[in-house]
């Protein structure tokens, strides 16, 4: 391990890296007890200091345990900064999300622009995803094959629902059916089911 070590240590340098992401970050406390956890946050550290690079770690909540099972890594990881899922809450929220999926419009293979346009898209597109960038790009990678596999260039509502029971399983309440109650999909069996803490009870 320290000979693999060593050799990181020199590539990073050899190859001038300027910037290094680590996703996933929150894995080390997960999978190892709290002596692993330390060990690689000092083996982090030496990479840090052995390298010209910025090193940016992404994880969850429980990532913060990863950098503060460490002081010295504490140091070397100084700036936190939080991004949340895309809302629209607000009338800035709803903006800014609407500015979004209209560059996702653009981003599409397809010489018309599509319904994403459409006044009453934002709502159904953020229930469909729950502001969760990831299932937006896969939803309308599932649906824009769907418009072309109908020989059209403008991606439709019908399209986006084939898109979402695609992703998510035709049984799935669809946010872009007719028939669609809207809703927030966190109920039990649906795609962002929100588990419920157990109360506690007075013995």
């Amino acid at each position: 391990k320290d000979k693999t070590l060593k050799h990181v240590k020199k590539a990073l340098i050899d190859c001038e890296v300027q910037l290094v992401l680590v996703d996933n970050f929150q894995n080390l406390p997960e999978r190892r007890g709290k002596r692993g956890v330390q060990m690689l946050g000092a083996r982090y550290c030496e990479l840090i200091d052995a390298s010209h690079a910025l090193w940016v770690y992404l994880g969850t909540q429980l990532a913060r345990k990863a950098r503060d099972s460490d002081d010295q890594l504490i140091k070397r990881i100084p700036f936190q900064a939080e991004l949340p899922y895309f809302g629209i809450g607000t009338k800035e929220d709803r903006s800014a999300y609407r500015k979004l999926i209209e560059n996702l419009d653009d981003w599409l293979p397809l010489a018309e622009e599509s319904c994403l346009r459409e006044p009453k898209m934002p709502g159904m597109f953020s229930i469909a995803t729950d502001g969760i960038l990831d299932r937006m790009v896969k939803l309308l990678d599932w649906s824009w094959r769907a418009t072309v596999a109908r020989g059209s260039e403008r991606m439709t509502k019908q399209d986006l629902c084939e898109g979402f029971a695609k992703l998510f399983g035709k049984s799935q309440a669809n946010p872009f059916d007719d028939g669609f109650t809207t809703r927030r999909l966190h109920g039990a069996g649906e795609p962002y089911e929100v588990i419920g803490l157990p109360r506690m009870v007075a013995a």
